[in-house]
C-alpha cells in the first residue's frame, strides 16, 4: 500500500509520450473540423451570392416560380437517394474488390429513379400550385 502512495507522475501509466500523442490526436481533430467548417461556410456563401445574383437577374415573379422548385426538388431528394450511399459505403467496405461494380449499379439506380421521379414531379406539381409551376 506505500508503495502505491509513493508512486509518482513519472512512474504513472500516463507517459509523456501517451499524453502527447493524445494532443496531436485531439489537434488534429481540431484542425480537420475546421477546415471542414471553412469549406462548408465557403459554400453557403457561394449559394448565398447565386440566389442573390438568380433573384435579381430573373426578377421577383419568375424566382418565385425558381424557389419554389428549388425548393421542392431540395426536400424531395431523399426520395431518389433511398439510403443507397450509406449501402454503397457499407457493401465497398464488405467488398472492396467490388467497388466500382456496386457503384456503378448505385449510380444506374439513382440516375433511373430521378427520372421517374422527375415525370412525376412534372405531372403533379402544375396541378397543385398553377402559379408557382406553369405547365410545360
Amino acid at each position: 500500500m506505500t508503495d502505491r502512495l509513493k508512486m509518482s507522475l513519472t512512474d504513472s501509466p500516463f507517459s509523456k509520450k501517451l499524453i502527447y500523442q493524445l494532443f496531436l490526436r485531439f489537434f488534429k481533430s481540431i484542425r480537420v473540423f475546421l477546415v471542414f467548417s471553412g469549406f462548408n461556410g465557403i459554400g453557403q456563401v457561394i449559394m448565398m451570392a447565386y440566389n442573390l445574383l438568380i433573384a435579381r437577374w430573373l426578377g421577383p415573379e419568375e424566382f418565385a416560380s425558381f424557389a419554389a422548385t428549388y425548393a421542392t426538388v431540395g426536400l424531395c431528394s431523399f426520395v431518389i437517394t433511398w439510403g443507397l450511399d450509406t449501402w454503397m459505403l457499407h457493401k465497398g467496405a464488405i467488398q472492396p474488390t467490388q467497388v466500382q461494380k456496386i457503384t456503378s449499379d448505385v449510380m444506374q439506380l439513382k440516375f433511373w429513379e430521378g427520372m421517374i421521379w422527375l415525370a412525376a414531379l412534372t405531372l403533379i406539381l402544375p396541378e397543385m400550385r398553377p402559379c408557382h409551376f406553369p405547365p410545360v
